[in-house]
């Protein structure tokens, strides 16, 4: 593979609060359990890694080992792709899950890039803004088939 052909990781994260594992991509530190107040409204991106910050140093040293880097995102720009993956692609994934789409509507990427966003989390994991409740449909097909298409 020549060098330009090279593979580069980047890493998403939101911009209120530093994720432990970008937090140590900036200051060229070992990933620790994060203690600083949390200040996004999306889930899974605030985890803390209490308890498994090797995983945060993993992610890390990818990043690193890949001469990756880390966006920024906030709150506002992922939960605007987690409603319009809804509404276009009909895809509800979890914010978490849409910041990886968002990341290409951030314009971080240069125009010869490849880029592949993993949506991987659904959005009944972690809701947000006017999202509908679910409605239980047992094991009915029919009772599923009218509340998909009534």
């Amino acid at each position: 593979m020549s060098e330009d052909a090279r593979r580069r990781k980047r890493s998403v994260w939101h911009g209120g609060r530093t994720d432990a594992a970008v937090f140590g991509v900036e200051r060229d530190e070992s990933v620790r359990p994060w203690t600083d107040p949390i200040t996004t409204d999306v889930g899974a991106i605030a985890d803390p890694l209490e308890g498994y910050a090797a995983d945060g140093e993993e992610t890390r040293q990818a990043i690193l080992e890949s001469d990756g880097d880390a966006v920024a995102l906030s709150d506002d720009l992922i939960f605007e792709w987690t409603d319009r993956l809804a509404a276009t692609e009909g895809i509800y994934a979890e914010p978490a899950s849409a910041a990886s789409v968002a990341a290409v509507d951030a314009d971080v990427f240069d125009p010869e890039d490849t880029v592949v966003s993993l949506v991987t989390g659904h959005g009944l994991k972690e809701s947000h803004g006017d999202a509908p409740d679910p409605t239980p449909v047992g094991d009915d097909p029919d009772r599923l088939r009218s509340v998909l298409l009534d």
